[in-house]
């Protein structure tokens, strides 16, 4: 599993870098770096189920806001 995650937290630094030319890097740099953050902890065996939590909820209740803004998901579908 170290592997695994050593490997991960490697794709989601890349993924993070990559959004440098999005027009909102601002908002999926720190998601991608989370997430990188605790593939590296766990491959080193420290894990954190408080801050886990709080990553869900945040892009959780991220996740709706895209859903009903006005530019969001649901206007795409029409």
């Amino acid at each position: 599993m170290k592997v695994f995650n050593y490997f991960f937290c490697f794709v989601f630094i890349v993924f993070a870098a990559l959004q440098y030319n999005d027009p909102d890097p601002y908002v999926w740099m720190p998601i991608y770096l989370y997430s990188a953050l605790f593939c590296y902890l766990a491959a080193k065996h420290k894990f954190y189920p408080t801050a886990y939590w709080i990553g869900i909820a945040a892009y959780f209740l991220y996740s709706l806001y895209l859903l009903f803004d006005k530019t969001g998901v649901l206007d795409w579908m029409e």
